[in-house]
């Protein structure tokens, strides 16, 4: 493995030997170049909350210590972060998780999540959590074969319209965003009292349509 941090060249390679993948692809290699020299960011180590707690600043703190000089490796979902654990024979230094199935609408149609349990084991294990929020719309799901409940995060699975829920703040959409926004409060509060940071990126992929 090679890296360039100045202008920004990444290259390796990945000896895949998974029993499901050997047939299909034994070596997959990735080289990411950009020919302008970056600059280094400015950090000041300083969070914008001010009243961030001490394992926040804490984290914060490790982060930046880390900038320009070590990569912090990373899995998102319990089964890929084991399966690379395994198969590598190390532990990703962060897990990543989402708040998805917390969803109010979700938990109609029956889901259950353990992902606050495995933020916390992984916190007591030395690993850094980081959690998305796959936002299930809150009304509206079609709820058919090509769009079935659980596909409610895009928008073509469901008839909500999130520009006409923020216009009217008096009106039952409205307070439906309300309702799930504090549902994944109550699950980041476990956390915090937990005493387990979070790289918190809710609406990650939300330059698209929602």
């Amino acid at each position: 493995m090679s890296m360039d941090i100045r202008h920004c060249t990444l290259s390796f390679s990945v000896d895949l030997r998974s029993p499901m993948l050997r047939p299909l692809i034994q070596v997959f290699a990735i080289v990411a170049s950009a020919g302008v020299a970056l600059g280094q960011h400015s950090l000041t180590g300083t969070l914008s909350n001010r009243n961030s707690n001490t394992i926040t600043k804490n984290l914060f703190s490790f982060i930046v210590s880390k900038y320009g000089k070590n990569i912090l490796s990373g899995q998102q979902d319990v089964t890929s972060y084991n399966w690379v654990k395994s198969n590598i024979g190390k532990s990703p230094a962060i897990l990543g998780l989402d708040m998805m199935d917390y969803s109010p609408s979700r938990v109609q149609y029956g889901t259950s999540s353990r992902a606050v349990e495995d933020a916390i084991t992984h916190h007591n294990n030395g690993g850094i959590v980081t959690f998305c929020w796959h936002w299930n719309a809150p009304s509206g799901l079609y709820n058919s074969a090509s769009q079935p409940w659980y596909s409610g995060f895009y928008s073509t699975a469901s008839s909500f319209n999130l520009g006409n829920a923020l216009s009217n703040t008096n009106g039952n959409d409205y307070k439906l965003i309300i309702r799930d926004i504090d549902a994944i409060a109550t699950q980041l509060k476990r956390l915090q009292s937990a005493g387990v940071p979070v790289l918190w990126r809710p609406l990650h992929e939300a330059e698209g349509g929602w």
